[in-house]
């Protein structure tokens, strides 16, 4: 089983996490949502995340995200 690090979700937020400078904790909060099974609560924070920023990096990474 491949670690959760290296899924496609992993991914994603290694690189939100990279563009959005995370400090509060919240990539990690919603890495340990997905870890856990709580996959829709993750994705709607990952949503609700990248809605709340308004770098054109952020709004990429909502497009990425919603396809």
């Amino acid at each position: 089983m491949a670690k959760f690090k290296d899924t496609k979700f992993g991914t994603f937020l290694s690189k939100a996490g990279d563009v959005l400078k995370d400090k509060g904790g919240t990539i990690a909060g919603i890495a340990i949502k997905a870890a856990t099974g709580n996959i829709s609560g993750a994705m709607s924070d990952v949503s609700t995340m990248l809605s709340g920023e308004s770098s054109p990096e952020a709004k990429a990474l909502l497009n990425e995200f919603n396809m």
